[in-house]
């Protein structure tokens, strides 16, 4: 039996439920329904899928639906980290804006996973300031791997982030990310996002052909051709 990723999603939910219900042990309550070390690395990953699905939890969690976002960075000053990232993905676009708000202090990239997701949000106010905040971190990334010497593996939030932005969705709302991503991806000899075998890559570039086909706008026009691209010259089967 399958643990589905809607499955996932509602357990997330609930922990988040019951930490934020007794905010003051907070990392106690998160860490007494912690499975294991595993289970906690998809919320440092926090792949779009998990995101959407987070995001999609019917109501039915009193702290967790009705959260403060002025909560937000109490949390994110105080722990646990887990329940930090939930935050990025609650259904209101309000609280979603108030992680972005908590971001703005902090210097790791550890963020840039969580920030990578609202810069594709359906909220275009969410999805344009997460965008800028991308765009500053990926270009610092960049600099920082300025010159033949500075090449190799990405850093693991800028490769995360990196693979999670190379799709047509993207091109659509922030082409300069598309291109930024693939430069960056460059300096480390990525093939592709590891995820694009044979199938999905036929379907991201079937994404890309469709994207091509319904927007007229000029600058996504040369981010989709520039992945496509991309895509197609890296594709190891």
């Amino acid at each position: 039996w399958a643990v589905t990723i809607e499955d996932q999603a509602v357990e997330f939910v609930s922990r988040a439920d019951r930490a934020l219900a007794d905010l003051s042990n907070a990392a106690e309550v998160w860490e007494a329904t912690t499975r294991s070390n595993t289970q906690e690395m998809r919320l440092h990953s926090f792949d779009i899928k998990l995101d959407n699905a987070i995001r999609k939890v019917p109501g039915q969690f009193e702290h967790w639906d009705a959260l403060d976002p002025a909560l937000v960075q109490q949390v994110s000053d105080s722990g646990p980290i887990h329940l930090y990232w939930m935050t990025s993905a609650h259904p209101s676009g309000v609280v979603r804006e108030a992680f972005l708000d908590s971001t703005e202090g902090r210097v790791d990239d550890h963020v840039l996973p969580h920030l990578a997701n609202r810069a594709l949000d359906f909220v275009p106010q969410v999805r344009q300031r997460a965008g800028e905040m991308v765009t500053t971190r990926l270009a610092a990334a960049l600099a920082e791997r300025s010159g033949p010497e500075n090449h190799g593996v990405l850093p693991t939030t800028v490769h995360i982030a990196v693979t999670r932005l190379l799709t047509a969705r993207t091109a659509r709302f922030h082409p300069e990310l598309v291109e930024m991503s693939i430069a960056l991806a460059e300096t480390a000899s990525l093939s592709r996002p590891a995820a694009l075998k044979s199938a999905q890559l036929d379907r991201a570039l079937d994404s890309c052909r469709q994207r091509l086909a319904s927007d007229p706008d000029q600058p996504t026009r040369q981010a989709v051709e520039a992945l496509m691209a991309y895509l197609v010259s890296n594709h190891r089967v």
